[in-house]
C-alpha cells in the first residue's frame, strides 16, 4: 500500500482549475481537490502543525486552514527545500506541477468556504 493524503470537500459545485473525480468519490457526494502520494516530508509538516489526535485522523479545514495548508505546501515549491525535506519518491522535478495544480485547487476551495463555510472540507491520512 503506503502513504495517501489529501483534501476532499464534501460538494460537487466546486470549480477547480484541476480536477479529478474518482468514482468513489462521486457517489459520496465529494470531490477530491488534492492528491499526494508517498509525500512524506510535507505530510508529517501536516500532521505536525494542525496537531492531529490519532494516526490517520481526518484534519478538519476551514479558510484559515486551508490558508495555512498552501503556506505549508509552498515551501515544498522550493527545490532545495523539497530536496531536503519532501522525503518523497517523486523527484523535485516530476512533483513540481502536480503541486503547483494542488494550490491553485486549494486557492479555489478556500474561495469557496468563504461563501459556504457549513461545507466540510478536510485533509485525510492514510497509509
Amino acid at each position: 500500500m503506503g502513504l495517501d493524503n489529501g483534501v476532499i470537500i464534501q460538494c460537487r459545485d466546486v470549480e477547480l482549475p484541476h480536477y479529478k473525480d474518482y468514482e468513489w468519490l462521486a457517489r459520496n457526494g465529494e470531490s477530491e481537490v488534492c492528491y499526494w502520494r508517498k509525500f512524506w516530508g510535507f505530510r508529517n509538516d501536516v500532521v505536525e502543525h494542525f496537531g492531529q489526535k490519532e494516526e490517520c485522523d481526518d484534519i478538519e479545514l476551514d479558510v484559515d486552514k486551508i490558508t495555512e495548508l498552501i503556506e505549508i505546501l509552498e515551501k515544498y515549491l522550493e527545490r532545495k527545500f523539497y530536496n531536503n525535506f519532501g522525503e518523497s519518491i517523486w523527484s523535485y522535478e516530476d512533483y513540481l506541477i502536480h503541486n503547483i495544480q494542488c494550490l491553485k485547487n486549494l486557492k479555489c476551495v478556500r474561495e469557496y468556504l468563504k461563501v459556504h463555510p457549513d461545507v466540510r472540507c478536510y485533509f485525510y491520512d492514510s497509509y
